[in-house]
């Protein structure tokens, strides 16, 4: 995981401050994306998916909320990922 040093110091003292730091560069960089589209009138033949990997990792502050397991296993905490599509 690699972050950039600005949004490392924006998320200094989250507890996950590489993933927090990384997913702000992500929305920063899909706002580009997004702006850019509009300005070449391409938005509206554009797909943007947002997906996530299998759940979170025990040996990390992550949570899958009140689904049991963890990334790895076959649990629900696993299989429930997140689809959006805009």
């Amino acid at each position: 995981m690699e972050a950039k040093q600005v949004h490392l110091e924006k998320y200094k003292d989250h507890p996950r401050k590489k993933l927090a730091s990384m997913t702000w560069s992500l929305d920063e960089n899909i706002g580009k994306l997004i702006d850019k589209l509009k300005k070449t009138k391409q938005l509206g033949n554009t797909l943007i998916f947002f997906l996530s990997d299998n759940g979170g990792a025990h040996t990390n502050s992550s949570s899958n909320g009140p689904l049991k397991g963890f990334k790895s296993n076959k649990f629900e905490g696993v299989h429930r990922v997140p689809l959006k599509m805009d």
